[in-house]
């Protein structure tokens, strides 16, 4: 092990970052199930936790879709805006599910928070660095696109 991952750790664990994931859906059944314990080390060092209000957008549809999200706790609903000013409801994500990942350059909806909610955000380029280091999380991440 290096001993700057020791260090990361213990200041990690000093802001609470390690609890966020030792907590979250993610790891019951969401993106980060099948990890063990020091892959898992490195996920927070690439990632930001953030907590949202009830009623915030996650992102808006058009937007750069630079981020990708994990629900650690929350639920949210993803919309789309027809052009008659009506809000079509495409679907629910709850506790571990993954939001706004997508091919295109920008998102082709909007993900608003029915709760509270604490993410797990990663800027996308971090993401697939994260997924060619670890292929179980590639390979996972396959998996849930196909649930």
């Amino acid at each position: 092990m290096n001993p700057l991952d020791a260090t990361r750790r213990l200041v990690r664990d000093a802001l609470g970052e390690g609890e966020i994931c030792g907590n979250c859906g993610s790891r019951v059944a969401g993106l980060c199930r099948p990890l063990d314990a020091a892959t898992l080390d490195d996920v927070p060092a690439e990632a930001e936790h953030v907590v949202f209000g009830a009623r915030d957008y996650l992102f808006q549809e058009g937007d750069r879709a630079g981020h990708v999200f994990t629900l650690v706790h929350g639920t949210a609903k993803l919309v789309r805006l027809l052009p008659d000013g009506r809000e079509q409801v495409l679907g629910f994500r709850f506790t571990g599910d993954v939001l706004g990942y997508t091919t295109s350059g920008t998102y082709p909806f909007a993900a608003q928070l029915l709760t509270g909610a604490t993410v797990c955000r990663l800027d996308r380029p971090r993401l697939d660095a994260l997924m060619r280091r670890y292929p179980a999380l590639d390979r996972r991440f396959l998996d849930l696109c196909i649930q």
